[in-house]
């Protein structure tokens, strides 16, 4: 079945060239797909990289293949898994030596604040992707390399273990407290995906979050604090872009 078609399989398919490959796939979990894929493609191209860009078609669409030296990167934006999970599989297929997933979270722990920054140490799931890409293998490298970075700036930068779901309006103060007793440090929605996809492939992953609520302390997209802290927000994606253009321009040898 699907699991099994092979990347020459899937270039024919979607018109690639026999020797397409890329280097490597950064997603961005996010709603608005044009408008996050311009801030994200201004947020990490904008940093002296010369670059070419071009938007992918049909199936692909929603990826922009950016050349750089030579080599070809996948920018996409999405939302939640079923997308994501195909997007990072072909990925893997087509030769990514490593996959970055950039995102916003709610904070678990009271210790945790809005703005802060967490590199998932372990991002957990029990949803299908999970179950179907479920594998022994992990690779901690890029995300030690990322909290390093981090932690170079200064950011407050955390390590934790995040709980991905796909149901956030189904949260519950209950589930909130729950899920802290169990040891998660936040909760996101594409994650697990990434992580779990890139495992079964061998491939060295992690995830860039930034704490936009703590729900802890029951705030949410809809209190005020969170408005109030837009601006403040911008400032820590353009911290991240900075990083995910860092590894673009000098990638360490995993």
């Amino acid at each position: 079945m699907y699991k099994n078609v092979t990347a020459d399989e899937y270039k024919r398919y979607f018109n690639l060239e026999n020797e397409y490959k890329i280097d490597g796939f950064i997603v961005y979990g996010a709603w608005d797909i044009e408008k996050y894929t311009q801030e994200m493609l201004q947020g990490v191209l904008g940093q002296g990289i010369e670059f070419s860009a071009q938007k992918l078609s049909s199936f692909l669409s929603d990826i922009t293949e950016v050349t750089i030296g030579g080599k070809k990167y996948w920018f996409s934006v999405c939302y939640g898994s079923a997308k994501l999970s195909e997007y990072a599989h072909l990925a893997c297929l087509f030769g990514a030596r490593w996959m970055l997933h950039i995102g916003s979270t709610g904070a678990l722990s009271k210790d945790i604040h809005a703005l802060d920054i967490i590199i998932p140490t372990l991002s957990v799931s029990d949803d299908s992707v999970a179950k179907l890409y479920r594998s022994g293998y992990e690779n901690s490298d890029l995300k030690n390399h990322l909290y390093s970075y981090f932690a170079k700036q200064n950011a407050s930068v955390h390590r934790g273990v995040c709980l991905s779901i796909q149901a956030m309006m189904g949260e519950t103060l209950d589930d909130i407290i729950q899920w802290d007793k169990e040891g998660y440090s936040c909760v996101d929605l594409e994650s697990s995906t990434l992580m779990h996809v890139a495992n079964y492939f061998k491939v060295p992953s992690a995830s860039i979050l930034y704490v936009s609520e703590n729900l802890a302390h029951e705030e949410t997209v809809l209190t005020a604090s969170y408005e109030e802290q837009k601006h403040a927000r911008s400032q820590i994606k353009r911290t991240i872009f900075n990083a995910v253009s860092e590894i673009i321009k000098n990638p360490p040898a995993w």
